[in-house]
């Protein structure tokens, strides 16, 4: 008797909990807003949340000027969830060729600190794979500051995106990859154009290193030993990425 009113405390604790959740979504709304066509107050609220969740991976060079002017290019598609007056979620994309593939690049996504854990950045990526598959676009690409790890494991454990084979981890010379702070990152679901952009990487990587070395900003060293095996000569460099 005990365990059948404990049982029934549970099922309406759970029905109470359901009808809640109900409730805060139906308070939710998405508003799209296409071709700079969003008004100015959602645009000051939009600048705002990517301002207090990025500046400090900016630092100095955070520029609230050329932000804003990024989001309100005539190309960029804004996604926004509200609750009530408060901005939860935005998205900001557009659909344009990366090299030569067509992607659906993602310039910004935030979610205000009160609605993480609510499924708001997963929901909006997949409405922008929902607007880039409609638009013909191959994939999804985005760029990620190294130091956001929170951001890269979201993207690479709960999204399915991986590094992209032209981030400059994957392609840049030791002497200019100091200077990238960031990951190029992709979600490509065409595999014919997964396999230009590995083209494309391979490319960008050679080009690279080859300006590096007439730059004389990369030395090669050439180190003599002999192969246990074939008893023949070969040449190793300091960089183990320089070998393709």
């Amino acid at each position: 008797m005990w365990g059948h009113q404990m049982s029934s405390r549970s099922l309406r604790s759970l029905d109470h909990q359901a009808t809640s959740e109900l409730a805060k979504k139906a308070k939710v709304r998405l508003k799209r807003f296409d071709g700079g066509s969003i008004p100015a107050p959602m645009l000051a609220k939009v600048l705002a949340l990517v301002e207090l969740n990025m500046k400090g991976f900016y630092g100095a060079s955070w520029n609230s000027a050329e932000k804003l002017k990024e989001l309100s290019h005539p190309e960029m598609c804004l996604l926004v969830r509200c609750c009530g007056l408060k901005l939860h979620a935005m998205i900001a994309f557009r659909i344009e060729y990366e090299m030569t593939v067509k992607i659906a690049y993602i310039y910004e996504i935030q979610v205000a600190e009160e609605a993480r854990g609510d499924g708001w950045g997963s929901q909006l990526i997949e409405e922008v794979e929902r607007s880039g598959r409609s638009a013909g676009a191959c994939g999804i690409m985005l760029t990620v500051h190294k130091r956001n790890k929170r951001a890269i494991h979201f993207y690479m454990s709960r999204q399915g995106f991986e590094i992209s084979p032209i981030s400059p981890s994957r392609c840049a010379p030791p002497t200019l990859l100091h200077t990238c702070d960031y990951e190029v990152m992709q979600l490509i679901w065409n595999m014919e154009a997964k396999q230009k952009l590995i083209e494309q990487g391979d490319t960008a990587r050679r080009q690279l290193y080859v300006e590096a070395l007439e730059e004389g900003s990369l030395r090669i060293r050439l180190t003599m030993s002999r192969s246990s095996v074939t008893g023949k000569r070969r040449r190793t460099s300091d960089s183990v990425a320089h070998r393709m």
